[in-house]
């Protein structure tokens, strides 16, 4: 089964260029915003995992009908006429993400360096205070 690679967009990244055309004002302009660089998933789960200090339970399926091996955006026209270029990388994004995530649940979240840790029937063990539904225990 090859990787997936999607395209993983920050969404300040893409308020920015939506923000951008609007100040343009430009009527009926098609731009393509997202990030110029695919992205493995396993990379993506990797990250995850590496910022709750927990091992994912990864079952693999065949590619489906409709799914796309490779997406990225060619934002050419965008960075032309807006100056758009996307800033936050997928290792920024899931930190900022995760940390949001954390601020709002209320949780902790490991240190960073903390190893990832496979926990047989505790798949959120990394989430200190928190159920399984992510939401603050009382």
């Amino acid at each position: 089964r090859p990787p997936l690679l999607p395209r993983a967009s920050f969404v300040t990244d893409i308020v920015s260029g939506v923000c951008a055309s609007m100040r343009l004002e430009a009527p009926l302009e098609v731009f393509n915003l997202g990030n110029t660089r695919p992205e493995k998933v396993s990379t993506l789960i990797s990250l995850i995992e590496s910022g709750l200090g927990v091992k994912a339970n990864i079952t693999q399926a065949p590619i489906s009908a409709g799914d796309v091996p490779m997406t990225f955006a060619d934002v050419s026209h965008a960075t032309e006429l807006l100056g758009y270029r996307p800033k936050v990388s997928l290792e920024q994004g899931i930190a900022k993400f995760l940390a949001w995530y954390a601020s709002y649940y209320k949780i902790e979240l490991p240190e960073n360096g903390d190893r990832v840790r496979g926990h047989k029937g505790d798949k959120h063990r990394g989430f200190k205070g928190a159920n399984r539904r992510g939401r603050a225990r009382d």
